[in-house]
């Protein structure tokens, strides 16, 4: 009997847990990502114990729900697949994308004509999240085209793929410190600045961002979720220069009244703007003296 090559686990998520399943995901071994609509495909090579594959998510499940993500439970399907060519799956999935007036983020093998007032990233399309097709990435990137006009210290708190540092380099920004907790994240952000030649001035690192409680910043960006957000709000703001903004994302609509409710209680935090698109939320805040 002919064992199939691969299998795909599905699960049934919420919006606002997507990215972070996406990321556990790929820390597993994934080959690959679709996010569809309330849930995430991953694809895994047979040699991969199933069984072991299905205790471990199931268990970081549970954490994310101990974490307050409303999380349904029988969420969990395992399925034997054929054989398939992945790259090219992927370069049918991954095209280039206009994601700000300035920027298109496009894939690496793609030729394309910009003209000299539009900044490329270039990603690498194994890594499916913080590719910037997501709106929360979106509005991170029509904030900062904003808010950095000079060159001016910058914190990319989860930075992911890195594309938020890597455009902020192309913008000619100062100094940028680009952090997140997951190593995995961290050399792929290291790889795709290298990729787009962003690399000189730029600072990044696994670790927490309280070890950075005494470098102050002119502009702190946060595509978190809202959890992680409150706990981290007053953190960020001791971070903040005197009339430093922090712009954030990763937020739902929906819970947008309660994060508003938490910048209340930071007497010298302005809210200053605020952007929706589709059905996130995106917030500039300004720290006053």
């Amino acid at each position: 009997m002919i064992m199939p090559d691969w299998f795909q686990i599905r699960i049934r998520v919420t919006l606002d847990s997507m990215d972070a399943v996406a990321n556990y995901l790929f820390e597993l071994g994934s080959c690959g990502c679709q996010e569809l609509e309330n849930e995430i495909v991953a694809f895994f090579p047979n040699q991969v114990s199933k069984s072991e594959m299905k205790e471990e998510v199931e268990a970081y499940l549970d954490n994310l729900r101990d974490l307050g993500f409303k999380l349904a439970t029988n969420h969990l399907e395992i399925t034997e697949i054929a054989d398939r060519d992945w790259n090219s799956e992927w370069k049918k999935s991954f095209k280039p994308i206009r994601i700000s007036e300035k920027f298109i983020v496009k894939p690496t093998w793609e030729k394309l004509d910009s003209s000299s007032d539009t900044f490329v990233i270039e990603m690498d399309p194994k890594q499916a999240f913080g590719t910037g097709h997501h709106a929360t990435t979106q509005i991170m990137v029509q904030f900062l085209e904003r808010y950095l006009t000079s060159p001016k210290r910058i914190l990319d708190v989860g930075t992911g793929t890195g594309i938020l540092a890597i455009a902020a380099h192309k913008l000619n920004a100062g100094d940028i410190v680009a952090i997140d907790v997951d190593p995995v994240a961290v050399d792929a952000a290291r790889e795709n600045c290298q990729i787009n030649s962003a690399t000189s001035g730029l600072l990044l690192f696994a670790g927490e961002v309280s070890a950075l409680s005494t470098y102050p910043f002119d502009l702190v960006l946060a595509n978190l979720n809202k959890l992680v957000i409150l706990r981290s709000l007053t953190l960020f703001n001791n971070l903040l220069n005197q009339r430093g903004h922090l712009i954030l994302s990763g937020i739902l609509v929906e819970e947008s009244n309660e994060v508003k409710e938490a910048f209340l209680k930071l007497s010298d935090l302005e809210l200053f703007e605020e952007v929706i698109k589709e059905e996130w939320i995106g917030f500039v805040l300004k720290k006053n003296p």
